[in-house]
């Protein structure tokens, strides 16, 4: 019985590859860390969450003046990382370094 289900599990998994395709089958919800320097006191919130929340996609931000690091969700059929990374320059809070994504 046991083999039957997994047989049938494996085959769901492989129609919705092919019907999906590779580059489709994670795409979505993506949570990620990026780290903004110039994030460092509290008066800083306020215009890195707007940069953050003005680019389509983007649904959720927290930003943590101690780390000066600004967490975010953002649906990668609606954007990039390089768009986000854009908007913080923008705002004149660039990013350093890589982005960490994180799990959900």
């Amino acid at each position: 019985m046991r083999v039957k289900q997994l047989v049938i599990v494996a085959s769901a998994l492989a129609i919705s590859f092919m019907l999906a395709g590779p580059e489709n089958l994670w795409a979505g919800q993506k949570n990620v860390s990026l780290k903004v320097p110039k994030a460092s006191c509290a008066s800083n919130i306020p215009p890195v969450t707007f940069a953050a929340m003005s680019v389509e996609g983007v649904s959720d931000v927290d930003v943590d003046i101690d780390t000066k690091t600004v967490t975010l969700v953002f649906d990668d059929e609606k954007t990039t990382i390089d768009a986000i990374k854009n908007a913080f320059s923008k705002a004149d809070y660039p990013v350093e370094g890589e982005p960490v994504f994180n799990k959900k």
